[in-house]
């Protein structure tokens, strides 16, 4: 019923002010777009729908205009608005092969993760990616968007809602395309790393057609395509590749080391296995197995067994290298289709439609599991999405079984490892009587490498359609729009292993270890079925606003701006197919599934009191069809202008995120955090990996989605100066602060919602903590504050050319999370470690760009820095208690991972008028990212600030052709 009212509030608002003047206004240069001689032109800025003469509003506005998106040689939209500085802590990348949300890359502006940044098209919402990041939070692929078309990327650093209502806390990413293209504008890139690998190509082309001013409409369409290569772990050296970081102080990253860090700290996933015995003396060994020491299957190597005890591991390891199945960048490729018409039409009205199809595809070949690798691992731990718990430790759950009757069990008297076995267990002594395992089943430990890897295909499909009608009548500029897109994202999965096949295999004869190549490949192939999904996201909106001068003020006229929307959003993620019943091994997958319908009603006042002095003000009112209910957001701001070279600015904001539907709808998650959160009870006797949270160490989380949730609410506050001593040259400051309550989370681990295995024979302590059942809740409230600092200039040296240079940068003071009375502090640590990729809350972000041109040639530098980061994340340590190191080591004595900086460099000739050359490098000095083993985005690197390192040098160029 609301919604009916708003979309007839929307044609009733068109059609009273066109009945206030049926026959339009005169024709005028204004009223054509062309400004008259003597008036000044008047744009609208992200987060005020009032037009001005001034782009610097009272809120801070970084806009990235399409020249200097040429220049950057970056190849998508999402490495660009990667670039601005107040992206930070929980931002999402394509290269995160562990994501959840794989395939996508999302923007989280001031570190409060992507659900809280709104990301609009032309000032319009885009339908959320149909994969939620981490199976939570909703946001918006950024990478499937076009280039080419590309007018500007204006970036709103501050609090929207009042102006666009939910997701506009953090502030407001719009990428506005352009309204008019003459002509034909082609261009042609190629490009690769200096190790001939990372290929990548991409071409564009636009052609339009009619003058909006002299033919009375015009048309364009757009085509561009991109295709980039994978690179693989191992094509990179030094610590990159390394799979043993002892010689930097770290850990022994090979798999099969015996670390401590599964719940039998005796046992490993090791390449051919190890087993235990299921029973002794014929009775089930349901605690026994969680402490015994295995037997190692013959079959590896003196350099293997070598390499496994690197580190002061335990005995029993036979190393493996996990980084053959990783890579740094994944191969992805893309197709956008674009298409604009725009007409004039009777009565000054003007029509403009827009239909995109965008085509994203990628791939990841890791799960986020104990070793980041796609190779499945057994026994292991997870829970099925739907509420189904697998514990593969548990002897009196599922266990991995290798039969009596296996040739492959040692327990087995015609087993050829049976005389081997005997004389390993009577040689330890007491507790180990090696008759009662005789004809025994045995479990078993390894990693069934001989199965095709863990592989994930996306390809993301969206379809866009959006009309925009609008006029200028008795003073009201009115503006209507009816849009709708839809995300489909269908998901191939290879190689994961559905368990009750295996179960099946295993009973039936299924060889291991060295023998595993008497498998066929048939029946390798069964226990890893292809299986696909598709998931769907979908927006329908109908919205219409007006604005006018409504009365003169000492500095102006006063402007009024009103309007109306209704909106419906439908999600539909089925989840992997079987893991949400707990049988896809190491995956339990995640499901959302329902609907959302919004109306609003929103009101902005814009009044020139002086001079000298501007004062905003807005409001909006949100209703949803959901608990989450309705929703006030005001915003007042002010920009007080002393002197002509000075501005004072300030902005007061008050916001909201409704609970998306994957928190609130038919909904439920399973993942995993690393590392685990340190075990109070365990810890401070057994001090292993698992127990205390050290690098290495894993959980299972199960979440399930709470209908009574309360949408999370903001206060937020700017203040800051705008300096321009001469003209082209200004300097901005503003300081920003943003608490946000009743911030939507996993209820908090504790104890009391662990599950554990069972208690080992003999001990005083509970199990190992392998999972964690975790509703969603308000549960908490954070704070973040810091300084943005913009500066441009623009020096003429007459026939010397032209010097540009445009600086962005962030400074963190605060971040921090607080549940009920325990605070984190996050500003540079590499915390929180549970968000997304785990990257880390660096206190200084920024980039520099230095420009000269000089006629047809431009050349320059753009200079890129993020600030170093303490090894520890607050929120993993008990309260109270000393930090815990994560990086490299807990002794390390220098537990920080070191700042990064790198240049790029560029070079474009204009050939004539119509011809160009462009040449760009990035990472022009080749500079390896920092060590970092705390994060899971990447291995050994930070996928989402450091990527350009970790990539190396890279060097492409472009053709254009314009006419």
């Amino acid at each position: 019923m609301n919604r009916v009212l708003v979309v007839g509030g929307c044609l009733a608002l068109l059609s009273a002010f066109a009945a206030a003047d049926p026959q339009g206004p005169p024709s005028s240069s204004a009223s054509s777009g062309t400004p008259s001689s003597g008036t000044l032109e008047t744009i609208t800025v992200t987060g005020s729908y009032i037009r001005r003469t001034n782009t610097e509003s009272p809120s801070p506005v970084t806009t990235i205009d399409a020249d200097q998106i040429a220049k950057s040689g970056l190849s998508s939209i999402a490495d660009v608005i990667r670039t601005v500085a107040a992206d930070n802590s929980g931002t999402l990348s394509q290269a995160f092969s562990g994501a959840m949300a794989g395939g996508a890359d999302g923007v989280s502006l001031r570190g409060l993760s992507v659900d809280a940044t709104l990301v609009l098209v032309d000032g319009h919402r885009m339908a959320n990616y149909p994969l939620t990041d981490d199976g939570q939070r909703p946001f918006v692929d950024i990478d499937a968007l076009p280039m080419a078309i590309v007018d500007r990327v204006e970036v709103l650093k501050d609090g929207a809602s009042a102006t666009y209502g939910s997701d506009a806390i953090a502030g407001v990413v719009n990428i506005i395309m352009k309204k008019e293209f003459v002509g034909f504008d082609g261009s042609v890139t190629g490009g690769s790393t200096d190790r001939g690998d990372g290929l990548e190509q991409r071409f564009a082309a636009t052609w339009g057609t009619g003058s909006l001013d002299a033919d009375g409409h015009n048309f364009y369409v757009s085509v561009e395509g991109r295709h980039q290569q994978a690179i693989s772990q191992e094509a990179r050296g030094s610590y990159i590749a390394a799979s043993d970081l002892t010689p930097w102080g770290g850990p022994n990253l090979y798999g099969g080391v015996v670390n401590g860090s599964l719940p039998n700290p005796n046992t490993t996933y090791s390449v051919p296995g190890q087993v235990i015995p299921y029973k002794v003396n014929g009775v089930v060994n349901s605690t026994g197995a969680l402490s015994d020491v295995p037997f190692n299957l013959p079959g590896c190597s003196a350099e293997n067994l070598a390499l496994a005890a690197i580190g002061g591991n335990g005995p029993g390891g036979c190393a493996w290298d996990t980084n053959a199945y990783k890579q740094i960048q994944p191969r992805t490729s893309g197709l956008d289709v674009s298409t604009r018409w725009t007409q004039r039409l009777a009565g000054g009205w003007s029509n403009s439609l827009a239909a995109s199809y965008y085509l994203s595809q990628s791939e990841q070949y890791r799960q986020p599991n104990l070793y980041d690798v796609p190779t499945n691992l057994v026994p292991f731990a997870w829970a099925g999405a739907a509420g189904v718990n697998q514990n593969q430790f548990d002897p009196n759950g599922s266990p991995v079984l290798l039969p009596s009757t296996s040739l492959d069990n040692p327990f087995n008297p015609a087993s050829p490892y049976f005389a081997a076995a005997r004389n390993f267990y009577n040689g330890l002594g007491a507790g180990y009587n090696f008759a009662s395992y005789i004809g025994s089943p045995a479990i078993f430990y390894g990693a069934l490498t001989s199965l095709p890897m863990q592989h994930t295909l996306y390809g993301t499909d969206v379809y866009r359609v959006v009309d925009d009608l609008t006029n200028s009548i008795g003073g009201w500029d009115l503006s209507a729009s009816i849009g709708y897109v839809r995300d489909v994202t269908r998901i191939t999965y290879q190689g994961f292993l559905y368990t009750p096949a295996l179960y099946a295999a295993f009973a039936n004869g299924y060889r291991v270890g060295q023998n595993s190549y008497l498998n066929s490949a048939a029946l390798n192939n069964s226990l890893v079925p292809e299986t696909h999904d598709t998931a769907t996201s979908d927006i329908a909106f109908i919205e219409a606003n007006a604005t006018r001068k409504i009365f003169p003020l000492p500095g102006g006229e006063a402007a009024l701006a009103i309007g109306a929307e209704s909106r419906m959003i439908h999600e539909n993620n089925p989840g992997e197919p079987n893991a949400l019943q707990g049988e896809i091994l190491m995956d339990g997958s995640f499901y959302a599934k329902g609907e959302q319908t919004v109306s609003a009603a929103f009101l902005e006042l814009s009044a020139p009191v002086l001079d000298s002095l501007e004062i905003d003000a807005a409001g909006r009112v949100d209703r949803y069809n959901t608990d989450a209910g309705s929703a006030f957001t005001p915003k007042v701001g002010f920009k007080w202008t002393p002197i002509p070279q000075v501005a004072l600015r300030g902005t007061f904001a008050k916001g909201f995120r409704a609970p998306g539907i994957a928190e609130s709808g038919n909904a439920g998650s399973a993942s995993s955090v690393a590392p685990a959160p340190v075990d109070p009870v365990r810890c401070q006797v057994t001090g292993t990996v698992q127990d205390c949270g050290l690098a290495g160490s894993s959980v299972a989380v199960l979440t399930a989605a709470n209908p009574a949730l309360k949408p999370e609410t903001s206060r937020s506050y700017t203040f800051g100066t705008v300096i321009e001593p001469f003209r082209h040259n200004a300097l901005t400051v503003d300081y920003f602060y943003i608490r946000r309550n009743g911030e939507i989370a996993s209820a908090p681990y504790s104890v009391e919602n662990a599950i554990r295995t069972p208690v080992p024979p003999g001990s005083t302590l509970p199990g190992t903590i392998i999972e964690y059942v975790t509703p969603y809740v308000n549960a908490s409230y954070s704070i973040t504050a810091g300084i943005d600092a913009g500066w441009r200039t623009l020096f003429d040296f007459g026939e010397f050319g032209q010097l540009t240079t445009i600086l962005d940068a962030t400074h963190l003071i605060q971040q921090q999370q607080t549940f009920g009375d325990v605070t984190y502090h996050y500003v540079g640590t590499v915390g929180p470690t549970a968000l997304s990729g785990s990257t880390g809350t660096p206190a200084n972000r920024g980039t520099l760009t230095i420009d000269w041109t000089r006629g047809p040639l431009s050349i320059g530098t753009v200079l890129n820095y993020r600030s170093a980061m303490q090894g520890i994340d607050p929120s993993n340590d008990t309260p109270g208690s000393p930090p815990t190191c994560l990086q490299l080591s807990a002794t390390n004595p220098h537990c920080y991972v070191a700042g990064f900086g790198y240049a790029n460099v560029y070079a474009q000739y204009h050939i004539d008028a119509h011809m160009q050359v462009m040449v760009n490098v990035t990472n022009v000095t080749n500079r390896l990212p920092p060590l970092d083993n705390v994060t899971y985005g990447g291995q050994n690197y930070d996928a989402s600030y450091d990527q350009a390192g970790a990539i190396g040098r890279f060097m492409e160029a472009t053709f254009r052709y314009r006419f």
